[in-house]
């Protein structure tokens, strides 16, 4: 008989708080019970609203993370194969997409670290024994 009255009392509990979960009433500041409203505000009542952000907007919002530098002007060099040169370093801005991201990113890396981004560019397949050669001769 216990067991069948604490299965009961448990079932009864597990029920209650998933009831109690959907409740749509919120407590107020002294304690009283106010009922969520489902009709809409009416727009008299809000207050103006932050214009919305468009996405570029809202990532510069977002740190990165990285601390700020100054490497004084050095030069960084970048290795890469003739084949992918435009996915690493560009001249200047032409209109096509990924060719005006690359040099935003690369000047924006610039004025940001004071460097100068520059690229030793290989033939294709030679890119590995060149980059091992230069890192062995210092």
């Amino acid at each position: 008989m216990t067991r069948r009255m604490i299965a009961l009392l448990l079932a009864m509990l597990m029920t209650g708080g998933a009831f109690a979960a959907c409740s749509e009433s919120t407590t107020g500041s002294e304690g009283e019970e106010a009922a969520v409203s489902a009709q809409p505000s009416t727009p008299e009542a809000e207050e103006p609203a932050e214009p919305e952000k468009d996405s570029l907007e809202a990532r510069e919002d977002v740190s990165d993370g990285l601390p700020e530098k100054d490497f004084g002007g050095r030069v960084f060099c970048v290795a890469g194969d003739n084949g992918y040169t435009d996915w690493y370093l560009t001249e200047e801005q032409n209109g096509e997409v990924v060719n005006d991201a690359v040099w935003l990113r690369n000047h924006t890396v610039e004025e940001r670290y004071n460097v100068t981004l520059d690229a030793n560019v290989f033939d294709e397949g030679s890119i590995t024994g060149n980059v091992k050669n230069s890192v062995l001769a210092g």
